[in-house]
C-alpha cells in the first residue's frame, strides 16, 4: 500500500505542521509522552528551517544561473561581432589569429561550417518533477541524436507559460549543449504550466544554422 508520508518535499512540507500540530493537541491521550511530544515539535520545526533555507538557495541557483546564461549570451555576441571584424582585416595575420584562440583558415576551401539543417526534438523525458531532459536530433536523421558534422553544439532556447511564441529570438536563452540529453530544471511554481522550445545548430565557426520549429511541453509535477 502507498505510504502516508508524501514523498515530494513541497507536499511533505504542507503534511508535517498539520501532523506535529495534531500530536501537539492529542498526543499524550493517545500514547504519547512529553519527552516526545518536544521532540516531535524541536525536529519540525529544525526541518521547516532547512526547508526554508533550501527554496531559498534554489531560487538564488535558478536566477544566478539565469544571470550567468543572459550575460554569456551577451559576450559571446560580442566575441563573434569583432571577430568577423578582425578575420576581415588585411593587417591580421595567422599568428595574430592562434594567439587571440580564433579560427586560422587552412588556406584550401573546406567545406560549410555553418549547418543549414534545423535541430528536432526527438523525444522528452518528463519523468522527474520540475525536470525535463530534452533528446535533441538533426531533421535529417531523426533516429539518432549525433550533431551534423558541422554542428559543435545546439541552442536552446525556452519561454514558459504565456501565449504559443512567433519569434525564437524573444524567447530565453538557456544555452548552447554539446552533449545529450540537456536537463532543463524548473522552479516549483512553474509545475503544470506549458513550456516551449527552439533549438539551432551552432556551426564550428560559431554562426547559427537556421531555427527549428517550437516545440511544447508541460512541466511536469
Amino acid at each position: 500500500m502507498p505510504d502516508f508520508i508524501p514523498s515530494q518535499d513541497d507536499e511533505f512540507a504542507n503534511f508535517a505542521p498539520i501532523f506535529a500540530a495534531w500530536v501537539a493537541a492529542n498526543g499524550l491521550t493517545r500514547g504519547l509522552v512529553a519527552a516526545q511530544l518536544t521532540a516531535l515539535a524541536t525536529t519540525n520545526t529544525i526541518w521547516g528551517y532547512a526547508w526554508t533555507g533550501f527554496q531559498n538557495a534554489e531560487t538564488a541557483y535558478h536566477a544566478a544561473k539565469q544571470d550567468k546564461d543572459a550575460k554569456r549570451a551577451s559576450l559571446e555576441a560580442m566575441i563573434r561581432d569583432l571577430t568577423a571584424i578582425i578575420q576581415k582585416n588585411p593587417a591580421t595575420t595567422d599568428v595574430d589569429r592562434a594567439n587571440a584562440h580564433i579560427t586560422v583558415p587552412s588556406g584550401t576551401r573546406t567545406p560549410s561550417t555553418t549547418p543549414d539543417t534545423t535541430p528536432m526534438l526527438q523525444k522528452a523525458d518528463v519523468s522527474t518533477r520540475g525536470i525535463i531532459r530534452l533528446f535533441i536530433a538533426d531533421s535529417t536523421n531523426p533516429d539518432s541524436l549525433a550533431k551534423p558534422s558541422n554542428a559543435r553544439a545546439v541552442e536552446i532556447w525556452e519561454q514558459i507559460g504565456g501565449t504559443a511564441p512567433t519569434n525564437p529570438e524573444t524567447m530565453h536563452y538557456l544555452g548552447a549543449e554539446s552533449r545529450q540529453p540537456y536537463r532543463a530544471d524548473f522552479e516549483a511554481t512553474d509545475v503544470g504550466k506549458p513550456v516551449w522550445f527552439a533549438f539551432r545548430w551552432m556551426g564550428k565557426n560559431n554562426e547559427p544554422g537556421p531555427w527549428s520549429t517550437f516545440y511544447q511541453q508541460i512541466i511536469p509535477g
